[in-house]
């Protein structure tokens, strides 16, 4: 309850003490628990497993925590220790957090790394694939036939019958060197191929490369079966030479010739579906040799970026070794600092139970002061409504004041008016004094009369102004002892209700000191949840 005197009111304010809290345990008790934070984030995981038991072995008190909760201070002023310390901590959390994106970056290019050699080693082995599937088409079509080349010959030559030696002879150079030009750009990609394959796909092109070989090996074999093939052919053409000379010579019988040209139009329709076949083949050729010009350089580009890839690979873990090397000296050297940990949690286990006993007889002694305070409360409410009590008193008094005030304000009224009239009087008495001095000595007796009768009733009327005035002293009187009274009381209470403040803030200190181990593990709790 507000008092509506303001006056009253800013009296009780200043003979209240104002409460002043002691600071330099606060700051001892906040650096004391940044140490303990800074202890905890650098353990290692080994350690942080034996806390975490520990703080199942001993978990605090509900109650006493929901205490601790309402009853938190504010956190004090940071000292020049406690700011630096933050410094290096939002420091270390800086480079941390730096190394953290810079080994996700790591991670991601690694990541995109391995798809792109995935990616890369499909292409090469469909281009492989590819490469090997038309080296086997090339090597059935060489099967299929024996002695293709000397095959070709011989049909080139049916096909130019009606040219000369020369013609013949240069048609199956250029077949020969045709197909020796395939070879040749062939056995170059092989090593190539065979250095940068698969090892799944190392036997195929080993036995394709076995296969070339003996491709080659036939080739020899036909170059020295190339000389007896020109005698044949040679022969071939002299033998109809003879035949058509002899035919318009000797003009044989319409039947031989008949027959003869048979033969001769079915081989010209064997050559020209030969050269049909050869030109196929040419284009098939050609097309390899595109294809293979194209597989090349693809190898070629892939073989760069595969290096570069792996230049890269190489630096990022240096640096991700390097880096990793650092981390692990110095959590080594934490773990060495960490070590002397299992005696200060047995100590801390011990005070911790002393701790315990203590907090159940300050809840005890809490519980009493509580009650004491449930009292004083009481009392005050009662002191408060008294208070109303004499405040209506006080007001009716000052009600009555007012109201003698205004009677005494009317009687000095009167008595102004009584003056007045008397004045009147007098200089009518002189006046008929100079006219009748008979009537006057008359009048005198009866002005007599009547002034005796007025100084009674004046001495009446002053009579009761001071009576009125009396009274309304002993009020003033009675009014200023009741408000004495009244601020005694009311500094009594406010001294008890100090005297307990400083009593529950003792002992709140004296808890806040037995339950600091109890802060530090919710402290130390907070900070490895945050971490996890």
């Amino acid at each position: 309850m507000a008092h509506q005197n303001p006056k009253f009111q800013s009296k009780l304010n200043a003979n209240k003490p104002t409460p002043q809290p002691n600071i330099e345990k606060k700051q001892t008790f906040f650096t004391y628990c940044s140490s303990k934070r800074e202890s905890t984030a650098d353990m290692g995981p080994s350690l942080k497993n034996s806390y975490e038991q520990f703080k199942k072995y001993n978990s605090p008190n509900e109650d006493f925590e929901e205490f601790d909760a309402e009853t938190q201070l504010p956190p004090p002023p940071l000292s020049r220790d406690n700011f630096s310390k933050t410094k290096r901590k939002l420091k270390r959390q800086d480079i941390s957090s730096k190394l953290k994106d810079e080994l996700q970056k790591y991670r991601n290019e690694l990541k995109e790394y391995t798809n792109s050699t995935k990616d890369l080693q499909e292409k090469y082995l469909k281009i492989n694939s590819e490469l090997n599937e038309m080296k086997l088409k090339h090597i059935r079509l060489i099967n299929k036939r024996n002695l293709p080349c000397g095959d070709f010959e011989t049909y080139s030559d049916s096909s130019s019958s009606t040219g000369t030696l020369y013609s013949l002879r240069r048609k199956c150079t250029q077949i020969f060197n045709r197909s020796k030009s395939f070879l040749v750009l062939n056995e170059k990609p092989l090593q190539e191929i065979l250095f940068n394959s698969h090892n799944k796909d190392a036997k195929n092109i080993e036995t394709v490369e076995e296969k070339f070989q003996q491709i080659l090996a036939n080739k020899e074999n036909l170059k020295s079966l190339h000389t007896n093939n020109d005698n044949d052919l040679h022969n071939v053409y002299m033998a109809l030479k003879t035949v058509m000379d002899d035919q318009s010579k000797a003009q044989q019988s319409s039947s031989e010739i008949f027959s003869l040209k048979n033969t001769i139009t079915k081989l010209q329709d064997d050559s020209d579906r030969f050269c049909s076949i050869i030109e196929e083949q040419k284009n098939t050729l050609s097309d390899y040799r595109t294809r293979f010009a194209q597989a090349q350089q693809l190898v070629q580009q892939q073989q760069l970026e595969i290096e570069k890839l792996n230049s890269n690979n190489q630096q990022l873990e240096a640096d991700a070794s390097i880096i990793i090397d650092q981390l692990r000296n110095r959590i080594e050297t934490k773990l060495r600092d960490l070590e002397f940990l299992t005696d200060v949690m047995r100590e801390e286990r011990l005070k911790k139970e002393r701790a315990l006993k203590e907090n159940a007889k300050l809840n005890e002694r809490l519980e009493l002061m509580q009650t004491e305070a449930n009292q004083l409360k009481l009392k005050l409410e009662e002191m408060s409504r008294r208070k109303m009590s004499t405040l209506t008193r006080l007001k009716v008094t000052e009600r009555d004041l007012k109201i003698f005030k205004d009677y005494n304000t009317a009687l000095k009224q009167e008595k102004r008016k009584l003056n007045e009239k008397m004045k009147i009087i007098s200089e009518q008495l002189e006046t008929l004094q100079n006219v009748n001095k008979r009537t006057m000595n008359r009048q005198r007796e009866q002005n007599e009369k009547q002034r005796r009768e007025l100084q009674k009733r004046i001495y009446d009327l002053e009579m009761k102004l001071n009576r009125s005035q009396n009274s309304t002293s002993s009020l003033i009187q009675e009014r200023d002892s009741l408000i004495a009274e009244l601020q005694s009381q009311l500094n009594s209470l406010v001294h008890n209700f100090e005297v307990s403040q400083k009593h529950i803030r003792v002992l709140r200190r004296h808890i806040y000191t037995m339950c600091g181990s109890n802060c530090r593990q919710s402290i130390i709790r907070n900070r490895v949840m945050g971490e996890s």
